[in-house]
C-alpha cells in the first residue's frame, strides 16, 4: 500500500514486536526485550520462535521457572525445535533439575548434534555426579571440534573426577599446547 506516494510494508505486529525484542536482546537489554517478546506472544500465541526468545530473555534475567514454561510452550508448537530444547535444558540446569536437563539436552542432540549441546549435556551429567557420562559427552563435543577449549577443560575435569589420570594428562597436554600456540601468536 502507499500513503501520499510512500510505499509501506504491512509487517504483522507480532513479527515487528519479535524483531524489536531480538534487537534489544542483541544489545543485552533483556528487560526491554522481554516486553516485546510478551507482546509478540500475546499477538500470535502460535509463534514458537516468540515463546523461545521469551524463554531466553527470562533465563538471562534469572527467571528460570518462567523460562521453562515458555520453552515448553515453544516445544508444544514445534517439538523438534533445537534451540528451545537447548534453552529448556539450560533453564532446568540453572534450577538444579539435572535429570530433566539431561533429557532436554539429549532431545536437542537428537535434532542437531553440536558442540554446545554435547557440552551442555556433559555439564548436566556433572551436576548429577555422573562424571563418566560427562566425559563421554565432552568426547562427543571434541569429535565435532577437536580444539574446543571449553570441552577440553570440561573433559579434563571429568577425567580427574573419575581418576583417569592417563587420559586427563593427555588432555591437559593438549590444553597446554593450545595455550603455547596462542601465546606465540601474540605480537
Amino acid at each position: 500500500s502507499s500513503v501520499t506516494g510512500v510505499q509501506t510494508c504491512a509487517l504483522p505486529i507480532s513479527d515487528a514486536e519479535l524483531g524489536i525484542g531480538n534487537a534489544l536482546a542483541a544489545l543485552e537489554r533483556f528487560e526491554e526485550s522481554l516486553l516485546h517478546y510478551q507482546a509478540a506472544v500475546a499477538g500470535k500465541p502460535s509463534l514458537a520462535n516468540a515463546h523461545n526468545n521469551l524463554a531466553a530473555a527470562l533465563s538471562r534475567l534469572g527467571r528460570h521457572e518462567e523460562a521453562v514454561a515458555a520453552c515448553r510452550r515453544a516445544l508444544a508448537l514445534e517439538p523438534a525445535r533445537f534451540d528451545a530444547q537447548l534453552n529448556l535444558g539450560h533453564a532446568l540446569e540453572a534450577l538444579q533439575r539435572h535429570d530433566e536437563a539431561v533429557a532436554a539436552f539429549e532431545a536437542a542432540i537428537a535434532v542437531k548434534s553440536t558442540v554446545e549441546a554435547h557440552s551442555a549435556l556433559a555439564s548436566a551429567y556433572s551436576g548429577l555426579k555422573r562424571f563418566d557420562a560427562a566425559a563421554a559427552s565432552y568426547r562427543h563435543a571434541l569429535e565435532l571440534a577437536p580444539d574446543d577449549a571449553n570441552a577440553l577443560g570440561g573433559l579434563a575435569h571429568a577425567l580427574q573426577r573419575i581418576c583417569d589420570w592417563r587420559e586427563r594428562d593427555q588432555v591437559l597436554a593438549r590444553i597446554l599446547a593450545q595455550l603455547r600456540t596462542s601465546a606465540a601468536a601474540i605480537p
